[in-house]
This record gives structure tokens, sequence and C-alpha cells, in this order.
């Protein structure tokens, strides 16, 4: 009788270590994926602000150029202007309107 109950108390801690290691694999199992997808949502974060950081240097770049550009050439830009609105002006003038030319 004592042989049948130590195989049974036997029997019994396996299957309780059994359902104890399943359980820990388990766990262990869930808590990789729970890393794996926060180290995922991570590199997504973070390629995000590189994508803004490298768009914020594209524009400040793109204004320094244009800056440049007017500072070096202002008096070029603004002689172009006013011979642009010169130019509009006269065009308007020399062209008769719609009502013009049907009386």
């Amino acid at each position: 009788m004592s042989l049948k109950r130590t195989d049974t108390i036997a029997r019994e801690q396996q299957i309780r270590e059994s359902i104890h290691d399943k359980n820990v694999a388990s766990s262990t199992s869930i808590g990789l994926l729970n890393f794996h997808l926060f180290s995922r949502s991570r590199r997504i974060k973070s390629k995000r602000c590189e994508i803004v950081i490298i768009t914020i240097v594209h524009i400040m770049f793109a204004l320094f150029v244009l800056g440049r550009f007017t500072i070096n050439n202002g008096p070029l830009i603004q002689e172009a202007y006013y011979v642009l609105i010169d130019t509009s002006n006269d065009s308007f003038m020399e062209t008769p309107s719609f009502f013009e030319k049907i009386h």
C-alpha cells in the first residue's frame, strides 16, 4: 500500500512539475513576444524620428540656400520683379477687354 501511495505522490509531483514547466515556458514565450513587439515599435518610432529630422534638415538647407540666393541677387530679383510688373501692366493696357471688342 505504501508503494502505491509513493507512486501516486511521485506521479502527482511529476504532473505539478510538468504544469509548472509549461507555465514557465508559456510566460517566457509571452515575455519574448512582448519584448519583440516592444523593440519593433521602438524601431518604427526611431525610423519616424529619423525621417522627421531629415525633413527638418532639408527644409533648413533649402531656406539657407534661398536666403543666400536672395541676399546675393537681391537687386537682380527686385529688377526682374519690377520688369515683370511693368510688362503685365502694359499687356493689360494694350489688349482690349471683351466689352471693348463688342462696341
